[in-house]
């Protein structure tokens, strides 16, 4: 039986305990059966898979590249929370409704937290 060393400075690392940060603090994470995944529509849906989470706390939007080239790709859902909404990983903030654009690098995850 192996345990499992990670370096916390590293990216991959901290990247993880972030999210796992955000697991315990964000409502729309902790609150089970009344925040369900909702897919949300892109207009590149070949390469690019994103969904959000919400509840009356907040709203998350997760945005994903599934593939090995740079993507860019518009939200075509009327159902975000709308206002402006914080990047987890590096901190930019855009607003973001239908039409908003993503580039996204190969294998990029982007995950957004609606600011109050």
């Amino acid at each position: 039986h192996t345990r499992f060393k990670c370096d916390w400075s590293s990216d991959v690392c901290s990247s993880d305990l972030t999210l796992l940060e955000l697991r315990s603090s964000h409502p729309a994470l902790r609150t089970g059966i009344t925040a369900k995944p909702t897919w949300v529509p892109t207009s590149d849906s070949a390469h690019v898979f994103s969904f959000r989470r919400r509840n009356e706390g907040g709203e998350l939007l997760v945005v994903l590249n599934l593939s090995d080239e740079t993507v860019a790709a518009e939200l075509l859902c009327d159902q975000l929370m709308g206002g402006t909404y914080r990047e987890l990983f590096s901190g930019a903030s855009q607003a973001l409704h239908r039409g908003a654009r993503f580039i996204l690098k190969p294998w990029e995850a982007t995950v957004w937290v609606s600011e109050k």
